[in-house]
């Protein structure tokens, strides 16, 4: 429910939590006796209910929000940069990446230099580009079948290697979600209670999962927010 409200999308699974739930609050509120009372009722309910896709609307507008989903966009950014690059090299051996990465991080560079970066970069398409070739032929020779399974091996364990590091990221993104709307929840949920104390309210649903009746806290709620 709060990854919808505040609308963060950025891994598979949000967190699925309430404010507080009432199992009675419809028998309770729904009683004759407040259909009777109307509006008069509602003011005096012990029952109080929140719209939290406004309550979102306001904390989506402060700073504090704003700065963190910056944040979390960054990370997604790097996150995805990474795995670009694990991709690109995906079939170098250890020694080529590290040599990739001496030569990508000279602030100067020289022509055989420029041209050696193009050429390991290169290496992992032309690797891919020699085993379906290979994977083509209808007779191979002991050296092509051998060569075949060699690629075979590189290739598949160069999928693994790039699935565990897509699992890892995505993790990661979650992780932060989950600490971001956790945060956000919290707020909200001091300030619910403090409103509802401070009413004689004892119990506080969201106000979809209302069916009749309840004081709307909403407002007062929006108001005690912090603006920072």
């Amino acid at each position: 429910m709060w990854s919808q409200k505040f609308g963060l999308g950025m891994a598979t699974v949000g967190i699925g939590a309430t404010l507080m739930a009432a199992a009675t609050a419809y028998s309770g509120s729904a009683s004759g006796r407040d259909r009777d009372r109307g509006k008069d009722a509602n003011a005096n309910s012990s029952i109080g209910f929140v719209d939290l896709n406004q309550v979102s609307d306001q904390v989506k507008k402060t700073p504090s929000w704003q700065k963190m989903v910056e944040q979390a966009t960054q990370k997604r950014t790097q996150l995805s940069k990474e795995l670009d690059d694990m991709v690109a090299r995906r079939h170098l051996t250890e020694a080529e990446s590290k040599e990739l990465d001496t030569l990508q991080a000279k602030a100067k560079k020289t022509d055989a230099e420029t041209e050696r970066i193009s050429k390991l970069l290169r290496r992992s398409d032309e690797i891919d580009k020699e085993f379906n070739d290979l994977a083509n032929v209808e007779k191979l020779s002991p050296q092509q079948s051998a060569r075949l399974q060699e690629l075979s091996k590189m290739r598949a364990d160069a999928g693994q290697k790039l699935q565990a590091a897509r699992s890892q990221r995505e993790e990661d993104l979650q992780k932060l979600e989950n600490t971001m709307l956790t945060e956000l929840q919290n707020k909200i949920l001091k300030v619910v209670s403090e409103v509802a104390k401070s009413q004689t309210v004892e119990v506080v649903v969201d106000k979809q999962a209302l069916l009749f009746g309840g004081r709307d806290l909403t407002g007062t709620v929006i108001q005690k927010m912090p603006k920072n």
